[in-house]
């Protein structure tokens, strides 16, 4: 668990990185050298280094003295303890048999994989109100892919009738992918004809057919139910308060629940109406 723990800090410097560049466009994830936005000058390796370098230099360029986005090391510990809490829950789930050495590293690359997806889309979302297609779309094809190559990985339920677990794997991946996206589009659709007002957007489906793709059918069904959850608490406790209810992101709610459902921790089941709890 260290060790994923140190590894999800040096992941999150990079997602840093994707955060920062991909939905402004501003240069290729390949290119490694990176200058300070405000006085241009370059930043040296070491104030990469996770967290450390963060506190080294006080949370600031070390040329020019601006401040740099407390975002930056709080993704990096977010993505560490994640990391960290993959290999916890895949731990749980029993050792591996002499045939089967491959599939706790398997397992964990792909949801170390999807973990990272919803980090970036949950922070470009927080600031720009989108989910980049960069990230959806490729998480999309890895989901289906690995549920049908290596089913294991795959945290839905397999459709009854199939003997062949590479093609239940298969077939519950896309199954997932477009129930998720069907289910965010009527949902939006709904929204629109009740309220007249735009709930949710093109990339909102993607990100759920993303979620769908390694959670299944019944996982996205959990997590958007989740999502409404907790959308509705926030809401009440904003009309407690005396605000006026606003547009925000959805991924303050959407990443909780999908979390939630992809760690699937004992008390979820709790929270769960009696319809949705023999689903998990």
């Amino acid at each position: 668990m260290a060790l994923s723990g140190v590894l999800g800090l040096l992941v999150g410097s990079f997602l840093n990185v994707c955060i920062f560049r991909l939905p402004r466009d501003c240069m290729s994830l390949m290119r490694i050298h990176t200058r300070c936005r405000t006085c241009q000058e370059a930043t040296p390796w070491y104030d990469f280094i996770p967290v450390l370098g963060w506190l080294a230099r006080c949370g600031r360029c070390r040329w020019c003295g601006v401040r740099v986005p407390f975002r930056n090391v709080l993704v990096e510990i977010l993505t560490g303890i994640l990391f960290a809490l993959t290999v916890w829950t895949l731990s749980l789930d029993g050792g591996p048999t002499e045939s089967a050495l491959y599939r706790p590293l398997v397992a964990f690359l792909v949801q170390a994989w999807f973990v990272s997806a919803l980090i970036v889309c949950a922070f470009v979302d927080l600031e720009f109100r989108i989910y980049p297609d960069q990230v959806t779309l490729p998480s999309i094809l890895i989901g289906v892919v690995f549920s049908a190559l290596f089913p294991f990985v795959h945290r839905g339920t397999f459709p009854s009738g199939i003997e062949n677990l590479n093609v239940a794997g298969l077939v519950s991946a896309i199954v997932g992918a477009l129930g998720g996206a069907g289910l965010v589009y009527i949902y939006g659709v709904a929204a629109r004809v009740l309220f007249r007002k735009e709930a949710v957007g093109l990339g909102d489906v993607k990100h759920f057919a993303m979620l769908g793709s390694i959670l299944g059918l019944k996982g996205v069904l959990i997590t958007l139910w989740l999502f409404v959850l907790f959308g509705g608490i926030y809401a009440i406790g904003l009309v407690l308060v005396g605000r006026r209810l606003r547009e925000v992101p959805t991924s303050p709610f959407v990443t909780p629940a999908a979390m939630l459902v992809l760690f699937h921790p004992p008390f979820l089941r709790g929270m769960l109406p009696s319809f949705l709890r023999s689903v998990i």
